[in-house]
């Protein structure tokens, strides 16, 4: 049976395997509309993490956030996953350049990282990964 690190190395590895996208799927929220690339959708199917665009989108109202002249084409959303599962979810627009941080109390998501790019269309927000842009 695997460990939780082969587990986790898995998901890493697989994720890296998504290289642009063939569908977007649709993910309305609070009409917001947002659309998730395949390797977002994989994602969301195996960690269950639907919490964590729930937050992506819905801080796309915020005015700290859609106001922001540098993030109207890109945005980067890091999440850190602590120790005791708790996590800092953080908006940049460029490397180590933070516009929005939430805390999380506590999560249950397996890794110990990630970075997800958001891009404001006039379609929607599409969300997906580094090796997909």
């Amino acid at each position: 049976m695997n460990t939780k690190e082969e587990k986790r190395q898995t998901l890493y590895d697989n994720l890296c395997q998504f290289t642009g996208t063939t569908q977007y799927y649709s993910y309305p929220l609070l009409g917001i509309k947002g659309l998730l690339s395949d390797g977002i959708h994989y994602l969301l199917n195996i960690t269950e993490c639907y919490w964590l665009i729930d937050v992506i989108l819905a801080h796309q109202i915020n005015p700290v956030i859609s106001k922001h002249p540098e993030l109207k084409s890109l945005q980067f959303w890091r999440l850190n996953v602590n120790d005791d599962n708790s996590a800092l979810l953080q908006c940049e627009w460029d490397k180590d350049e933070i516009v929005e941080s939430q805390k999380i109390d506590y999560t249950s998501f397996p890794l110990d990282s990630i970075t997800l790019y958001c891009s404001p269309t006039p379609e929607g927000y599409v969300i997906y990964l580094p090796s997909e842009y």
